[in-house]
C-alpha cells in the first residue's frame, strides 16, 4: 500500500504525500483516500491532502496529528527503498517468479503470463529439479538486487562455487527479504564500500540493520 501511494506522485522528496497514504492505510481507508486523490490528480498541497481525507472519512484528529508528527516517514523511507532495489518506478508494477511486468494488463493477458511461467515451472521440474529448489533457480533470472539468492541455487554436491561480489549482494538481499538476519550478516562478511551499502539498502526497507562499514 505504501508503495501504491508513493506513486500517485512519482517524485522524490515529496514524503508528506506518501505518509498521507500511510496515515490512511492505518485507519484503513487507504483506498477511499486513494480514489480521492486520482480523481484531483496533481493537487497534493496539505489542504488538497486534508480535503481528500475528510472526503475518504477518515478520523481527521489522528490523520493530521500523524502528518504533524511525521509519525509514518520511517516506513515510507524503508517501503522506497525497498522500492528503488527492486527497481520499481511507476505502479502497477506487478512480479510474476522475479520477472517485472509493468504497467496495466487486462485479465486475458495476465493469464497468459501466469501461464507461460506454469508451463516453464512443470518443464523445469520434469527435467530433475526438486521443487523445493524451483523458486530459486527461477529467480536467478529475475530483475534487480533481490531477484534471487545465487547461494541457494541448487548445485552439485561436489562443487564448491564462490559467489561474485554482485551475486554476493543479491544472496544478502534475498536473506533479508525472508528476515534472515543471521543468514545475511554471514553473507554480508567481506562486503564494502558501494556493495555493502545496495546491501545495507535493501535489508533497511526489510527491517533488518546491516552496518554500513
Amino acid at each position: 500500500m505504501i508503495l501504491e501511494i508513493a506513486q500517485i506522485v512519482v517524485r522524490a522528496g515529496m514524503e508528506a504525500e506518501f505518509e498521507a497514504g500511510v496515515a490512511a492505510a492505518e485507519q484503513g481507508k487507504f483506498w477511499a483516500f486513494h480514489d480521492q486523490v486520482f480523481a484531483s490528480f496533481g493537487h497534493l498541497e496539505r489542504a488538497d491532502l486534508e480535503r481528500f481525507a475528510e472526503a475518504a472519512g477518515l478520523d481527521m484528529g489522528r490523520f493530521r496529528a500523524a502528518l504533524d508528527d511525521r509519525r509514518y516517514r520511517d516506513a515510507v523511507a524503508a517501503e522506497a527503498a525497498a522500492g528503488e532495489a527492486l527497481g520499481i518506478d511507476g505502479t502497477p508494477t506487478v512480479f510474476i517468479n522475479g520477472a517485472p511486468v509493468i504497467g496495466a494488463r487486462d485479465a486475458d493477458t495476465m493469464d497468459q503470463l501466469v501461464e507461460i511461467h506454469r508451463t516453464r515451472t512443470r518443464e523445469i521440474i520434469a527435467g530433475g529439479v526438486a521443487r523445493g529448489d524451483l523458486y530459486a533457480l527461477l529467480m536467478s533470472s529475475a530483475e534487480g538486487e533481490d531477484r534471487a539468492d545465487p547461494s541457494r541455487i541448487p548445485t552439485p554436491a561436489a562443487i564448491h562455487i564462490e559467489l561474485r561480489s554482485d551475486d554476493r549482494v543479491r544472496a544478502v538481499s534475498a536473506a533479508c527479504r525472508r528476515r534472515d538476519a543471521a543468514r545475511a550478516a554471514q553473507l554480508a562478511d567481506g562486503l564494502t564500500g558501494d556493495t555493502r551499502r545496495r546491501a545495507a539498502q535493501v535489508c533497511t526497507g526489510a527491517g533488518i540493520d546491516l552496518p554500513i562499514r
